[in-house]
């Protein structure tokens, strides 16, 4: 026997099969970890910035004071736990200043 809908139950169907391919189609649709890369990418480039660099009166931005190390040695831990093993010490002149910019 045929099974009979009522236009009631009909629209309900429609409406429950267009909400699951609206899903389907946001899923596949747009790249999700192409997104998160770029999110992540952005996020890294962010923090490098705002821990490497200051920004100038035109409101560039402009590496901080670079100084050189006392050593050429670079221990392991050091890399990877900067926090728990402080970095080596550094020369007390700077080699490259943001001062210099201004000189020329």
């Amino acid at each position: 026997p045929a099974a009979v809908y009522s236009a009631s139950g009909v629209k309900e169907m429609m409406k429950e099969e267009l909400s699951r391919t609206k899903c389907v189609l946001l899923r596949f649709l747009i790249p999700w970890r192409l997104m998160l890369a770029c999110a992540l990418t952005a996020l890294v480039v962010m923090s490098y910035y705002w821990s490497h660099c200051i920004r100038d009166a035109s409101g560039h931005w402009i590496s901080k004071a670079v100084y050189s190390p006392t050593s050429v040695r670079y221990d392991f831990l050091k890399a990877v736990f900067p926090l728990l093993f402080p970095p080596q010490p550094h020369a007390s002149n700077p080699y490259w200043d943001p001062a210099m910019l201004q000189k020329n």
